[in-house]
């Protein structure tokens, strides 16, 4: 039961990666990107951090311990051509990435934005760092998880129409990108839910609304950013290397019980 439930520590080691093998990681100040970063180091890469704070990449190294030295913090804004490519050019100084976890989303609930520009904005920036990252030619093995959500693909979902249009974009450019690619990279998609305690989600959570998803979950509780992390993880993995074009809700089994 949810009340008895004790939270694992999870420890990512052992990645048989060849030495100085890279992952960019979008995001990576806080949240699902964060998590994403620690268990990538864990794991002997060597991570290219990339957010619009630095201070809060800051923290995450700062998090990871004593895989901290893996991480190298890299401050982008994924709304810009130019920025993208200069965090692209710092990161091939530090590593060379054989895999990209596109965790960043638009810092943005306000619903006076303009629809479209937040739609351009928010699939731009998966579409900007997908085209940096391929430019590279990464080469075998490689892979690409993007991050999309239950509103748009398994749901109607709640709040701004932007988020859920964005969403399934997302989603469908996953797919088209699977198969345009021909697995070279490989192009996955995690889509969280149940909900998630996050930074951006925090205070939401002791709502109404987020209560009663816990409520109808079928694990009775909410997830953790380590939790996706770790399915974002595996799609990226060597373990999943026939995996491609697929879209995995990690939640609990929420849309399930809709």
């Amino acid at each position: 039961m949810a009340e008895n439930y004790r939270e694992p520590e999870i420890i990512f080691e052992g990645w048989m990666a060849p030495e100085g093998t890279g992952i960019i990681v979008t995001g990576a100040a806080s949240g699902i990107g964060a998590a994403t970063c620690i268990l990538a180091a864990q794991g002997g890469l060597k991570v290219a951090a990339w957010d619009m704070f630095a201070e809060g990449i800051q923290e995450t190294i700062e998090r990871a311990g004593k895989f901290g030295e893996n991480i190298k913090a890299i401050q982008a804004d994924l709304g810009s051509d130019d920025a993208v490519d200069r965090a692209m050019k710092e990161t091939l100084d530090f590593c060379k990435p054989l895999y990209l976890a596109n965790v960043a989303g638009p810092k943005m609930l306000n619903s006076q934005w303009n629809f479209e520009e937040v739609i351009a904005l928010a699939l731009g920036m998966i579409h900007r760092v997908c085209l940096a990252f391929e430019a590279t030619n990464p080469g075998p093995g490689s892979a690409i998880v993007n991050v999309g959500a239950l509103a748009g693909t398994f749901e109607a979902g709640g709040g701004l129409p932007w988020y859920a249009a964005a969403k399934a974009g997302i989603t469908g450019y996953t797919k088209h990108q699977a198969v345009a690619l021909k697995g070279e990279p490989r192009m996955n998609c995690v889509c969280p839910g149940g909900p998630i305690h996050t930074p951006r989600n925090h205070e939401a959570q002791m709502g109404e609304e987020m209560q009663h998803l816990i409520s109808i979950n079928p694990m009775g509780r909410a997830g953790r950013p380590e939790e996706e992390a770790t399915a974002i993880m595996f799609l990226l993995s060597p373990a999943s290397s026939y995996v491609n074009g697929v879209i995995l809700p990690v939640d609990g089994g929420l849309c399930q019980a809709r």
